[in-house]
């Protein structure tokens, strides 16, 4: 149902993504050699060959839902449930705009320094596809739900319930086929079970491909924590070994956690292999930028 809040919320996404083609229009991009390019013609043409269609299409069917809904003011009924219902299809043509979010998301991250940091926003990113896939599913398993009288929703006495409650349940449902399934809630006709044995395909490649990609930033975390830690376990034996006192041993650990500190806090050029395959300009330009307040 219609409400003051999503109303504004509505206009608010339709003016911020109309603004935004015209923003794309003027604003430079980064090339593969390193440089920007300012000259608006070329700005201009980049976005046309790249997100201006897909723009265009999804803005253009926000501001056509209001037309339709101007005009559909005098028509009868049938019309405007029928116009109602191609537009609550159409709203689907909002989630291209994930597309887009990518190349946002992927400009956040790289003025993220912190290694660490990265590592959890990768697993932040998986955590949050995995809840956005739930949700999808758990939308179309309740719509699917939703057809006739003899169904999963009228099976297990839901249709009474809250929307919040029976959206929870499908959500629910949603989540657990990347894990395998459940039998809470069965499909009961065959529309129903068509449509939960897709999803199962579907969960187990994607959860497949979330494993993995959790597994390897993990993994990279373990990599990141684990050179430290064995180093001072090695200094802790030694220290052991040889009997030192306690206040030595106390002062020796915090200097080595401190040179430690002042190392990962001052990176050399020489063990930065990737400053190898930069352009000589692009260097000069870092050599400038590092060492002209110095």
């Amino acid at each position: 149902p219609e409400s003051p809040f999503r109303t504004s919320l509505t206009w608010l996404t339709r003016l911020f993504w109309s603004f935004d083609m015209f923003l794309s229009c003027i604003t430079g991009f980064v090339m593969n050699d390193g440089t920007v390019q300012r000259n608006l013609a070329k700005i201009l043409k980049r976005y046309l060959l790249t997100w201006f269609c897909l723009d265009l299409l999804v803005v253009g069917v926000d501001w056509l839902e209001i037309f339709s809904d101007v005009e559909s003011t005098g028509l009868g009924f049938v019309r405007i449930s029928k116009s109602a219902r191609i537009f609550r299809l159409l709203r689907f043509l909002r989630l291209l705009r994930l597309m887009k979010m990518r190349d946002v998301i992927n400009s956040m991250i790289e003025q993220i320094y912190s290694e660490w940091l990265i590592i959890m926003v990768d697993i932040g990113k998986v955590a949050l596809v995995i809840f956005g896939f739930g949700h999808l599913l758990a939308c179309c398993w309740y719509g699917v739900g939703d057809i006739g009288t003899h169904n999963w929703v009228a099976a297990n006495d839901l249709k009474d319930l809250e929307i919040g409650h029976r959206y929870f349940v499908s959500l629910h449902w949603a989540l657990s086929q990347f894990t395998g399934g459940m039998d809470e809630f069965r499909p009961v006709n065959m529309l129903e079970r068509i449509f939960a044995v897709v999803v199962f395909i579907f969960a187990f490649v994607t959860s497949s491909v979330f494993v993995s990609s959790l597994t390897s930033s993990m993994t990279r975390l373990q990599i990141v924590t684990s050179y430290n830690s064995a180093a001072f376990a090695r200094l802790r034996r030694y220290l052991v070994q040889n009997k030192v006192s306690q206040a030595l041993t106390v002062r020796i650990k915090r200097n080595a956690k401190h040179i430690l500190k002042e190392q990962q806090n001052y990176l050399p050029e020489a063990r930065v292999e990737l400053l190898e395959l930069v352009s000589e300009p692009l260097l000069k330009d870092l050599h400038f930028e590092i060492y002209a307040a110095t």
